[in-house]
């Protein structure tokens, strides 16, 4: 499903005034006499609202999976594998029992190399608490291990940037 970008709505006033633009030119066009039924003359707004987001934010970039890695031997590994499945899947005349070892050889070396990064995580996150000062190892621990990240300020302007 996808969803429009409104955060860009929010921040940005070019963006919003585009929107806005766009849907009073989308309801100007599409304004009927009101012999139509309420129901189908919201309906007609609601799509004109998506349509004038669509045409001035677009929409947000789809959600990475949970398990997503940019790992380059992982990225390869696992297109062949998929390609290696689709052939088995779409019964091509090859050995099937063949197929079924070089995804199975694909999935292990794709685990393998899943297990050597999360212990590369592991190793980096203990570094990171043991070179803190003893006082403050605890903390450091809960705020690494929870996976937090300190959020970045929201800095408010009026319109003399004050």
């Amino acid at each position: 499903v996808s969803t429009q970008s409104t955060g860009t709505l929010i921040a940005s006033d070019a963006a919003r005034a585009d929107f806005k633009a766009n849907l009073d030119r989308a309801i100007s066009t599409t304004l009927t006499d009101s012999s139509e039924s309420t129901e189908n003359e919201f309906n007609e707004l609601f799509e004109n609202v998506k349509r004038a987001a669509a045409e001035s934010v677009g929409y947000k970039p789809p959600a990475r999976k949970r398990h997503h890695t940019s790992d380059p031997q992982i990225v390869q590994a696992s297109a062949e594998r998929k390609t290696l499945l689709n052939k088995l899947n779409n019964n091509c005349p090859s050995d099937r029992s063949s197929l079924r070892e070089k995804i199975n050889r694909f999935s292990s070396g794709i685990k393998r190399r899943l297990k050597i990064l999360r212990g590369e995580i592991a190793d980096s996150l203990t570094s990171a608490i043991n070179n803190t000062d003893d006082s403050r190892k605890m903390f450091e621990a809960v705020r690494q291990l929870a996976g937090t990240t300190k959020p970045e300020p929201v800095v408010v302007h009026d319109s003399e940037e004050n």
